[in-house]
């Protein structure tokens, strides 16, 4: 009798104690209206917190509470890959070849030199950065 009484007493107070239950949820975070951004690619979180965002519009950072575009007149707009230099700056895999954005003065330096064209991965190894490109795989130093 009493196991009756307590599973009905469970089962009244389960809506209550699901109430203060804590769930996680999903929010959009909205790109500026006036780039038509369709894909978001990557996404690279600094040691400063900053989350980096690559699509086919070009670099976006995201602070928490509001995104900002980052120009790059010289580097193409579709950024496959990102990959944080703690500290300085950020890689750039692009169609173009491996540009660095350097965050620190909110610039995009110049190409580096012989970088491969069509960089889709990234990876840090020890002193070295792997490259998976649609021409292979790289490494540089």
């Amino acid at each position: 009798m009493l196991r009756k009484y307590f599973g009905f007493l469970v089962f009244l107070m389960l809506p209550i104690m699901m109430w203060g239950a804590d769930y996680n949820t999903f929010t959009n975070v909205l790109m500026p209206h006036d780039k038509n951004v369709t894909l978001v690619a990557s996404i690279e979180q600094d040691a400063n917190h900053m989350v980096w965002i690559g699509t086919n519009c070009g670099l976006f950072s995201y602070n928490g509470y509001s995104v900002k575009y980052h120009s790059r007149e010289a580097c193409d707009n579709y950024i496959h890959c990102l990959k944080d230099i703690p500290g300085e700056a950020l890689y750039v895999g692009t169609e173009q070849g491996l540009w660095v954005y350097d965050y620190r003065h909110s610039v995009f330096l110049p190409q580096l030199d012989g970088s491969p064209s069509g960089i889709r991965a990234m990876i840090k190894d020890g002193d070295s950065l792997w490259l998976g490109s649609s021409t292979g795989l790289y490494s540089f130093n």
